[in-house]
């Protein structure tokens, strides 16, 4: 367990820790230092806890087989390429509610994501490539039900073809929406 007074993980900190296999971090770090986590090649689950503060990420995951990723809030990369892409192994993202914009190539390359999960009632914004090559038409896009219609309406979260509702207690509810789909009957026709 990391503490909650902690403000940094300094470079190489957790580097080829074939021991870790989730690790959380607190809302009070601002940064992760470079190469902090490559070679943990047992590391499958990475959470950033919620919080408001921005969380510098000098890190890339160099064989950590990241599975399961939540994300509570902004964060920023030294360069054009965001931390988490190109991990193939990534399955799950939840994206918190406080989340309000995700960076420019922040899942691009991750080709087996199948679930992504945003809290946030206020579409995140972001940048054109952030799941390019990500394959949102054989993902599903988890999102509260009352911001579906945002979510459907702004790019790139409009390229996801199935779009799964979830209530005010973050709950999925029994209604799956294929795209096209608008009045959510399970029919594509011409009412939508």
């Amino acid at each position: 367990l990391l503490v909650n007074s902690l403000k940094k993980i300094g470079k190489h900190a957790f580097y080829g820790c074939e021991a870790l296999t989730s690790i959380s971090i607190p809302n009070s770090v601002a940064e992760i230092g470079e190469n902090a986590f490559d070679l943990s090649r047992s590391l499958q689950i990475f959470t950033i806890e919620d919080g408001e503060g921005e969380l510098f990420i000098n890190n890339n995951f160099l064989n950590s087989p990241l599975d399961e990723l939540y994300v509570g809030r902004n964060i920023t990369y030294p360069d054009a390429n965001s931390p988490f892409s190109m991990l193939e192994s990534l399955k799950k993202v939840t994206i918190g509610s406080q989340v309000s914009r995700l960076g420019d190539t922040q899942f691009a390359g991750c080709q087996n994501l199948k679930d992504v999960v945003s809290h946030a009632l206020n579409v995140p914004s972001t940048g054109q490539h952030v799941f390019t090559e990500a394959y949102q038409a054989e993902a599903k896009l988890h999102v509260p039900e009352n911001a579906y219609i945002k979510y459907q309406n702004t790019y790139p979260w409009y390229l996801f073809k199935n779009f799964q509702l979830i209530d005010e207690n973050g709950t999925e509810t029994p209604k799956t929406i294929v795209s096209g789909d608008a009045s959510g009957n399970g029919i594509v026709d011409a009412g939508d």
